[in-house]
């Protein structure tokens, strides 16, 4: 009777002491997030081919910043925005904290915007406000440099 519960206790440890090392040898191995390009520009077009037309012009503008300059770079580009009459809002791309940025911009406005969110330098006069005018969408991916 012993040995049948020494063996069972023995077995445990060695099933706990396994887990315990797989476990630790696999700790390292980061999820990768998926890529959504394919899957974002068919969505894009099948909405156009449904309506008939493209709702809005996307411009694409990728940037490379450190990991403590990323909420200020967030930040300088959401003010840059309003300065010209636009609006943005921030989601995360993945895991590594890249972020994506849609901004609504007056389309006069929009290479001014552009150009300005290339060239951290640049300074935008504030922007007279209209109504009238037609928007244009800008998407900015501020990648984290490793």
């Amino acid at each position: 009777m012993p040995r049948i519960i020494l063996s069972c206790i023995a077995l445990a440890l060695l099933g706990t002491a396994g887990t315990a090392i797989y476990r630790w040898l696999h700790r390292d191995n980061p999820t990768v997030a998926p890529d959504m390009t394919l899957l974002n520009e068919n969505m894009r077009r099948s909405m156009e081919n449904e309506l008939g037309s493209p709702l809005l012009t996307l411009h694409l503008v990728e940037l490379t910043v450190s990991q403590q300059d990323l909420d200020s770079e967030i930040e300088r580009l959401k003010n840059l925005a309003s300065r010209l009459g636009g609006s943005g809002a921030v989601s995360n791309l993945s895991a590594e904290g890249d972020r994506e940025l849609f901004f609504e911009i007056p389309q006069i406005y929009a290479k001014q915007f552009i150009e300005a969110a290339q060239d951290r330098t640049k300074l935008v006069l504030e922007a007279l406000p209209n109504s009238s005018d037609e928007r244009q969408v800008i998407e900015v991916k501020l990648h984290v440099a490793k």
